[in-house]
């Protein structure tokens, strides 16, 4: 869990020896997930919402203690006027996690791709990306996600 959060809060990418998990070393290899780590712009993301297994107002992100937050959403700006999308769960389950262009400040009309699946979902793709994005993100887990404007 110590280097999904780079790609929120830019810093210099942490190499210990202790990482000899597969996950970990897919990490560091990962060249898209790099350039978003160490994108020049180094502006820092922002919680757009998060959700908790507790709270009466699940979108608030004061109300909640930690031990309790099943889900996360935020948002960071990165070169070329692009964004990178981090959908974290952390729950004890799969969740599925969606979110509107609205909820993040965005127009319609974003191209996702997907970091770790090396996949690309255009704007233009029948309706499916029309008002946002949905994941299924395993527990304890994240999905990152570039967004780029045009088709």
């Amino acid at each position: 869990m110590h280097f999904l959060h780079p790609p929120v809060v830019p810093h210099p990418a942490p190499i210990q020896s202790h990482i000899a998990v597969a996950c970990s070393l897919a990490m560091l290899k990962n060249r898209e997930l790099l350039a978003i780590h160490q994108d020049p712009l180094a502006s820092p993301g922002r919680m757009i919402r998060q959700r908790t297994n507790s709270t009466v107002d699940p979108t608030s992100t004061t109300l909640a203690r930690t031990t309790n937050i099943v889900e996360q959403v935020f948002l960071r700006p990165i070169s070329q006027g692009s964004y990178a999308l981090i959908l974290f769960n952390r729950a004890e389950a799969t969740r599925n996690i969606s979110v509107s262009w609205a909820e993040l400040g965005l127009p319609a009309g974003w191209r996702v791709r997907d970091i770790w699946a090396n996949n690309d979902f255009g704007a233009d793709v029948a309706g499916e990306l029309e008002e946002g994005y949905s994941a299924e993100v395993p527990a304890h887990n994240a999905h990152t996600l570039r967004l780029s404007r045009g088709k």
